[in-house]
């Protein structure tokens, strides 16, 4: 028996859904940052109770720079990847649309450009590991820095409420509505 198709989301990359995208994959990675900066006060610290200035004085623009310049670089690595993926290119027959179908049993997800096939993957549910719903998106979370952002209005068939449904039954707990 062929597995029923219950929802489909065809998504346009944009620079909301990007946008959204980056910020979500930064701020998932802020917390090590910020231990990473602990660190590098602690050295200071120890250089300057040890009377070595110089080092504790480096050791502490160390620590107040890291975390912008970091944050900063992974913000611009993530923004140029997208673009070089998906914005260069604006006209119709070009563009690069990510279809999901979330059937009963598994979820179908594929990269189109144009006529193309860029990638097309078959998974289970426990593929993501927490779905997130927001005003105008949902939100997938395969890991801590991997994100998917499906914007409702990209639903191509069902209806959001079948799948709120079926987030629901399928998260459960890691179901959340903001």
């Amino acid at each position: 028996m062929k597995d029923k198709v219950m929802i489909e989301f065809k998504t346009k990359y944009d620079k909301r859904i990007i946008s959204k995208a980056c910020k979500i994959s930064i701020s998932q990675i802020l917390i090590p940052l910020i231990i990473i900066a602990i660190g590098f006060f602690c050295l200071s610290i120890v250089s300057f109770v040890q009377n070595n200035i110089i080092s504790g004085i480096i050791w502490l623009v160390f620590a107040f720079c890291y975390i912008p310049f970091t944050y900063f670089i992974v913000l611009i690595s993530q923004i140029s990847k997208y673009d070089r993926l998906y914005l260069k290119e604006n006209n119709k027959e070009n563009q690069v649309i990510d279809t999901y179908v979330f059937q009963n049993k598994n979820i179908k997800i594929s990269t189109d450009l144009g006529d193309k096939n860029l990638s097309r993957m078959e998974t289970d549910y426990d593929f993501f590991v927490k779905v997130v719903e927001t005003k105008e998106d949902f939100i997938l979370f395969k890991r801590k820095s991997a994100i998917f952002v499906l914007p409702k209005s990209s639903i191509t068939q069902g209806t959001l409420q079948e799948f709120e449904e079926l987030m629901s039954k399928k998260y459960s707990e890691n179901f959340k509505q903001r």
